[in-house]
């Protein structure tokens, strides 16, 4: 049988824990280390116990599969200028770039080469069960063998597909605690105490998700029919926070396709405020008159 080629790993900065401890799964397979200085190559080969320092990217040649492991991701364009400017023959090799926000495509000079790059991570929202992935399916599918991982435990995106990621997180994570605060501050106004409030927010929020996993778009019914009296509520309680559920209301209603109470209720509310000007003053075609 052909004797696998060995791995190779350019280092810049700091080696997050994740991929320090794989990088020590590769034993023997580990060959070529690449770093800014050759003394920082040496320390990385003597940290892992395996591998040999190289001084130029040309000697990274010997290795198929190459991990990219860059602290800051600023210096990710710069590399890649270099890498590509160097006379390593990187068609013969497979890049992945070991790096939680950094993607394949922010290695442009190598990417216009059409070099197989892709890039992985560990993503905290999975509780370290698993990897993520993005980029060429061949350099996914050579790291996934190189490291004996099931196919299973590696999600992989489209590539470039990282930073729309991101955003789903963002809405399902911090965008959700302005609402959730918002829920607890009505229950605990309504005379709820803060563990009943909480355990209603939780239950409310599972029962909204298992709506929306069932039917999609279609399990959310709109803002409800009596949202103009909870605004009145909400307005006389805490004007701020009124605004706030004016406006989540109204955005979801119109990103959600449904029509609802909360468009004519936003609009009298933004006409109330104009100096001169009140809800009286609306014409039956929702215009201002002059």
């Amino acid at each position: 049988m052909r004797k696998p080629r060995p791995v190779g790993l350019i280092v810049s900065g700091r080696v997050a824990k994740p991929y320090l401890s794989l990088l020590k799964l590769l034993g023997d397979r580990l060959g070529p280390v690449k770093a800014p200085a050759a003394r920082v190559a040496s320390r990385m080969v003597n940290r892992l116990g395996a591998g040999y320092p190289v001084v130029g990217y040309e000697g990274l040649d010997a290795a198929g599969l190459v991990l990219l492991c860059v602290e800051d991701s600023r210096l990710l364009p710069q590399i890649s200028r270099e890498m590509a400017a160097s006379e390593a023959a990187w068609e013969r090799h497979s890049i992945m770039l070991c790096h939680p926000v950094a993607e394949s495509t922010g290695m442009e000079a190598l990417a216009a080469r059409q070099i197989r790059l892709a890039s992985l991570w560990v993503p905290e929202e999975r509780r370290g069960a698993g990897f993520m992935a993005e980029g060429d399916r061949r350099t996914i599918r050579e790291f996934r063998q190189t490291f004996g991982i099931p196919k299973s435990a590696i999600r992989v995106l489209r590539q470039g597909g990282k930073p729309v990621y991101r955003a789903g997180l963002t809405f399902a994570s911090s965008l959700v605690t302005p609402l959730a605060a918002g829920a607890v501050e009505c229950f605990r106004a309504a005379g709820l105490n803060p563990p009943a409030s909480y355990a209603m927010l939780e239950q409310a929020v599972l029962g909204s998700l298992r709506a929306y996993r069932k039917a999609g778009k279609k399990g959310w019914p709109g803002s409800p029919g009596n949202a103009g009296g909870q605004f009145e509520a909400l307005e006389r309680l805490d004007p701020a926070l009124a605004e706030f559920f004016l406006t989540t209301a109204r955005l979801a209603d119109e990103r959600l396709g449904r029509s609802g109470p909360l468009g004519s209720l936003h609009r009298r509310h933004r006409i109330d405020k104009i100096p001169g000007k009140h809800s009286g003053e609306i014409d039956p075609g929702g215009d201002i008159e002059g």
